[in-house]
């Protein structure tokens, strides 16, 4: 064919490209599908100062399930998870109940703009049983009362500098009204910026800035209270290859040590990474158990990619409440 005829050809057969990609039918959602959860064969065994007591895969066709970037303890011996694209799920403890887990979208005005729906971590106020949650992309903390309504949101203007890819991934709330919250990225050093709010966003009390010093190949990822009033936050670590793979390990902060403009040290009580069943973790959730023990759960952000998966993982903690061993459990 002569290079003029040629070339008509291809810009022909490229008109027609469009036409027949808008005649594809559209994408059936499926909102109906179940969550499935299946119990992964681990044995027990030590994780640092924690047990591995119970690993599971959650799994599901739902449009609405993957993502889950944020977990807290609920009501009524439930997780509740958020992704980050704005959904939620109810699950009951996997090694306790059977009931079916439950989906469903969090009720925000603007739901299609992902820089009003990248969730990224969740808080629980267990007087009232609202949650707050923070929104990476846009460096805002709103607060969630039941079922799921976005009741207010704060944009704090000591987050409004953070990045927008790597901003508030973690959120703190304290039984006494205060509230912390940690950007993602580094700005030296495993240094990362952080803003405690003395009260809470939002009621005129001047935040205190400081850092968190983690490792320097890690990053904050989620967080949450402990029952003695440190904080437990989980530091994420890529390791790059085909497919891409991830550590995580646990580490503790005494909120007591801030100091505006200085760094806050983390003591490092669990590895997460091979043998175990590792993912990407970011949700994390600590539950007072009757025997005064503690138990942690974690939840891995799958991001909606095949050659990842969702686990729930269980680690029992044995704690007087001071950070002290106590006998094991039965």
């Amino acid at each position: 064919m002569r290079p003029a005829r040629l070339l008509l050809a291809i810009f022909v057969t490229i008109g027609f490209v469009p036409s027949v990609f808008m005649r594809a039918p559209p994408k059936q959602y499926d909102f109906d599908a179940p969550v499935l959860i299946t119990a992964l064969e681990v044995d027990s065994q030590r994780v640092g100062e924690m047990t591995l007591e119970g690993a599971w895969v959650l799994e599901s066709e739902n449009d609405l399930f993957g993502g889950w970037s944020a977990m807290v303890e609920w009501i009524d011996d439930r997780l509740l998870l958020g992704s980050d694209s704005g959904r939620m799920m109810t699950i009951g403890k996997p090694d306790r109940a059977r009931a079916m887990p439950i989906l469903a979208v969090l009720d925000r005005p603007v739901r299609d703009d992902k820089r009003q729906n990248d969730l990224e971590d969740l808080a629980r106020d267990p007087e009232t049983n609202d949650v707050w949650a923070s929104f990476e992309r846009s460096n805002e903390i709103v607060r969630i009362r039941r079922p799921l309504i976005v009741a207010e949101s704060f944009a704090p203007a000591a987050m409004a500098e953070w990045p927008a890819n790597a901003g508030a991934e973690s959120l703190v709330r304290f039984a006494d009204g205060r509230m912390i919250a940690i950007a993602e990225t580094a700005i030296s050093d495993g240094r990362h910026e952080a803003v405690l709010f003395p009260a809470g966003p939002g009621n005129g009390r001047e935040p205190v800035r400081f850092l968190l010093e983690a490792d320097e190949d890690y990053r904050p990822a989620g967080a949450t209270e402990l029952p003695h009033g440190r904080m437990l936050i989980v530091l994420r670590k890529l390791e790059w290859g085909v497919p891409p793979r991830f550590a995580a390990m646990l580490v503790t902060a005494d909120p007591r040590a801030i100091r505006p403009g200085q760094a806050l040290a983390t003591q490092v009580v669990a590895k997460i990474e091979d043998p175990l069943p590792s993912d990407n973790y970011e949700g994390v959730a600590v539950a007072r158990e009757a025997d005064g023990s503690w138990t942690v759960w974690l939840v891995s952000d799958d991001n909606n990619m095949r050659y990842q998966r969702t686990i729930l993982l269980k680690l029992g903690w044995e704690t007087d409440g001071n950070g002290k061993r106590q006998k094991a459990r039965e």
